[in-house]
């Protein structure tokens, strides 16, 4: 079984673009899926409102979590 999670990173995020230095100065929320050599990362929500960030993330991770069946319909062939 998939399992997801939402982890948050400090609100005061840089990063080098090219020879610039860019700075988040907001929260951003990764939600991400455990996978057999640690988190990959599905999404990334980094918006100036913190608590809308989260609940984009939650409202994904909560779709994520959802058990998901796929019904296969075969219908018999004429030559059957």
């Amino acid at each position: 079984m998939r399992k997801f999670r939402i982890k948050r990173v400090s609100r005061n995020m840089t990063r080098i673009i090219g020879d610039e230095l860019i700075m988040y100065p907001y929260a951003v929320f990764f939600v991400q899926m455990k996978t057999s050599i640690g988190w990959m990362t599905v999404k990334e929500f980094s918006e100036p409102d913190e608590d809308y960030a989260f609940r984009r993330a939650q409202e994904l991770l909560d779709m994520l979590n959802e058990n998901m069946y796929c019904l296969l319909y075969t219908s018999p062939s004429p030559r059957d």
